[in-house]
Parts: C-alpha cells; sequence; structure tokens
C-alpha cells in the first residue's frame, strides 16, 4: 500500500520518518487500523448514534447548549456561501463585458 503525506500529499518512501516534499513528520498507521473492512457503513450509524448520545449527556450534565452553536455555525457557513456566489456572479459578469470588449476590438479591426 502506497503511503502519501498528509499535509502535501507527496509519495511517502518505505519506512520514512519525514516527508521529502515538505518536511513533515510522518506518523505510522497501526496495523490494526490498515485491516480495517472497507465497508464500515452498518457499525458507522451505530457508533454515530451512540457518539451523538454520550455528546448530549455531557452536554446536558454541564449544562451547555450546542443549539446556539450549531445555529451560529449554520449562519456563518450561509453568509460564506452567498459570499462566494456573489463573488462568482461578479467575475462571471466581468468576463463576460472582458469578451464583448474583446469581439468589439477585433471587430474593429477588422481581423474576422
Amino acid at each position: 500500500m502506497s503511503k502519501f503525506c498528509a499535509s502535501c500529499g507527496v509519495a511517502l518512501g518505505e519506512g520514512a520518518k519525514f516527508c521529502t516534499g515538505c518536511g513533515a513528520a510522518v506518523f505510522s498507521v497501526p496495523a490494526e487500523a490498515e485491516a480495517v473492512p472497507d465497508d464500515i457503513s452498518p457499525q458507522k450509524d451505530a457508533i454515530l448514534s451512540k457518539t451523538s448520545e454520550k455528546i448530549e449527556e455531557k452536554a446536558q450534565k454541564d449544562g451547555i447548549d450546542f443549539s446556539k452553536r450549531i445555529k451560529a455555525e449554520e449562519d456563518a457557513v450561509e453568509t460564506a456561501l452567498v459570499g462566494a456566489f456573489d463573488m462568482a456572479d461578479k467575475g462571471a459578469a466581468l468576463l463576460d463585458d472582458a469578451v464583448g470588449e474583446i469581439v468589439d476590438f477585433i471587430k474593429r479591426i477588422q481581423i474576422v
């Protein structure tokens, strides 16, 4: 199995302790982790459910209200997406203008 640097993606040599691309330390994966089956989806749902229950129990015990934090994170993501789409729209409009200018220029110098 080929291994790659988690920081930069460069292929790692056998037994490498550091990445030759970026110098990041290389951590080995225990053999048990390498032997995990490819399809763990049946177990995944049970693990996620159990983990979620434990987090909720701990949060309630400690008086933590995650709903406000989750809402704030959702709002931040929505704001970022709206901003990204606005920038993409502006970029597309500028590109359309540039293409129009080039077409007009070509017509004026009668290349076509």
